[in-house]
């Protein structure tokens, strides 16, 4: 049987056995759904704005041979570019806390020769996002917000 075509309702392409899929196949079949299809609740947000699958990740096994497997179950796939398409230069699994740093209106913040987002800065120096936009918004700048200690004493950053 030719590669792709059904046996027993599952397609023969090595992401699926008589009765599951495997977790790359469930990503790559809903990447191609939320681009491909009109009636998906997210194509808004994926093809109807233009987000399209590379014609080589029509076929799972090209898909899976470009992305390997996720290294966990808390990866996710991830378009590097968000204007960009789903294609191997473009996509990379990452964890839920990579992608949010990753959309567009995630604010980013460049100190210390470094640009990160709010988030990723306030783990660094052990605070919460919200004390360092607090801190923003009281007129600090960039620096001295993550200069200053979590209990307003000393100094914490990296000159």
């Amino acid at each position: 049987m030719a590669r792709g075509q059904k046996t027993r309702g599952n397609y023969r392409h090595g992401g699926t056995t008589e009765t599951t899929k495997s977790p790359e196949y469930i990503v790559w079949s809903a990447m191609r759904d939320r681009c491909n299809n009109p009636k998906n609740k997210r194509f808004a947000r994926y093809g109807g704005r233009g987000i399209s699958v590379c014609v080589v990740w029509d076929d799972f096994a090209s898909f899976l041979a470009d992305m390997g497997q996720r290294p966990s179950a808390d990866h996710t796939i991830d378009r590097i570019d968000n204007d960009g398409n789903y294609e191997a230069g473009n996509c990379r699994w990452a964890t839920r806390a990579e992608q949010n740093a990753n959309q567009a209106h995630t604010k980013r913040l460049m100190a210390f020769g470094r640009t990160q987002s709010v988030s990723a800065w306030a783990r660094e120096i052990g605070i919460t996002r919200e004390s360092l936009r607090d801190r923003l918004a009281k007129g600090m700048s960039v620096e001295d917000a993550l200069s200053k200690s979590p209990a307003g004493h000393g100094f914490r950053g990296k000159k």
